[in-house]
């Protein structure tokens, strides 16, 4: 049976169950005749017509004999004896001619049921061959083209139909995920390329001067260096967010937030806080570098003329326990669009791939990548006067958070 194809296997299911329902009415209605016949009492083979003059022990039936009463009573228990067994002898007769003929019709109709769910089986499945002759076209063909490929999808909303949904939704988010991870290759050999050039600039034309230029080479070729290493870790840690492999333990977050803003390097930037004792679920290491992120972007993308940046922890317990932190700062204008772009790999506020010295534009690509790996929300907006705010949520712990 496992050998046979779906559309077999449906048709003999479907034969299956019109000869059990077939069956069934054939049961049904041997039962019913039989309870009709059942109930029809036994009459006399002949009529025998009682005529008692003033005398109780003999009767004058209608042939003009005169019995004893007690030989009428035993012709008669004879008569309906008789009649008794040929009304059962007349019943089973009419019972397996009922069961004889019922069971023929249902053998001979069974080929026709049998061709009807063949086609009824071929019918149900031809969107399934859709389905199927899609995925092969897909497969056959280069991934840049194959994954644009989307089924037709019509008819009633069935379970056909939302498989064929749910089908063009996971090849909308494979062409995503391919398109991002084309782009991001392509992002990241441009941002290799400029440091690997410095190097090789200074190593061409700083190292063959005289002596004195040798300390700056070094310098030179030293923050190269340290540009390369921020933005392999950058990776890494954005590849590794993105896995979700994380070790998740209840973890302070309050401690990590007040642990980050104690060494974060602001300069003339004035950074208010607000923690609230909130704890959750996280992995402890990539937690306090979502933070050191958010609040050296706020930091680093502010205005000069005195810039602040506002941290705010708070524990929301309604409508379900979470950690609310907010990140806001007085940076300069950002258009609505440009929102998202941000927390796209390689996006600096200012502009793209510029090759500046101040970041390596992962830093919010990895807040992004590591809310979610802790199954939070991310949403940012910006500010009227200018700058951002960004509030996180993240899943506490019940019963173990309070405020401060």
């Amino acid at each position: 049976m496992s050998r046979l194809t779906l559309r077999w296997r449906l048709t003999l299911l479907y034969e299956l169950l019109f000869l059990l329902c077939g069956g069934l009415v054939i049961a049904a209605s041997y039962l019913l005749v039989r309870g009709v016949l059942s109930d029809q009492p036994p009459t006399p083979s002949k009529v025998i017509a009682v005529n008692q003059t003033g005398d109780p022990d003999t009767v004058h039936l209608a042939d003009g004999r005169i019995i004893s009463t007690e030989q009428f009573e035993r012709e008669l228990a004879a008569d309906l004896a008789r009649s008794r067994a040929a009304n059962d002898q007349y019943h089973g007769e009419i019972l397996r001619a009922l069961l004889t003929r019922g069971g023929l019709a249902l053998g001979a109709v069974s080929p026709i049921s049998l061709l009807l769910g063949w086609m009824a089986a071929s019918r149900g499945l031809r969107p399934l061959r859709n389905v199927t002759d899609t995925a092969w076209h897909i497969s056959r063909t280069p991934a840049e083209k194959g994954l644009t490929t989307r089924i037709a999808v019509r008819g009633p909303r069935d379970e056909v139909r939302a498989l064929s949904e749910a089908f063009n939704e996971m090849l909308q988010r494979l062409d995503r995920a391919f398109a991002a991870q084309r782009q991001f290759v392509a992002n990241a050999a441009h941002e290799l390329r400029t440091p690997l050039a410095i190097e090789r600039t200074v190593l061409q034309v700083g190292l063959d001067t005289q002596e004195s230029g040798i300390a700056t080479a070094r310098d030179r070729l030293l923050e190269a260096n340290r540009r390369q290493s921020d933005l392999l870790n950058g990776l890494l840690v954005l590849a590794q967010a993105d896995q979700a492999a994380l070790g998740m333990l209840p973890v302070d977050l309050d401690a990590i937030v007040a642990a980050e803003l104690s060494t974060v390097e602001a300069g003339d930037t004035v950074i208010q806080e607000s923690i609230a004792r909130v704890r959750v679920e996280g992995e402890p290491a990539l937690l306090a570098l979502l933070v050191r992120n958010l609040v050296d972007n706020a930091v680093r993308y502010n205005v000069t003329d005195g810039p602040w940046v506002t941290v705010v922890l708070a524990h929301r317990r309604s409508p379900r326990p979470v950690a609310v932190l907010t990140v806001e700062n007085s940076g300069p204008l950002i258009d609505d669009h440009r929102i998202i772009q941000l927390f796209e790999p390689f996006r600096r506020g200012v502009a793209d791939r510029t090759g500046s010295r101040s970041g390596t534009g992962l830093g919010l690509s990895i807040v992004r990548a590591i809310v979610r790996a802790h199954h939070g929300d991310l949403a940012a907006t910006s500010r009227d006067s200018g700058g951002m705010r960004i509030e996180i949520t993240i899943p506490a712990v019940p019963g173990e958070s309070r405020s401060a």
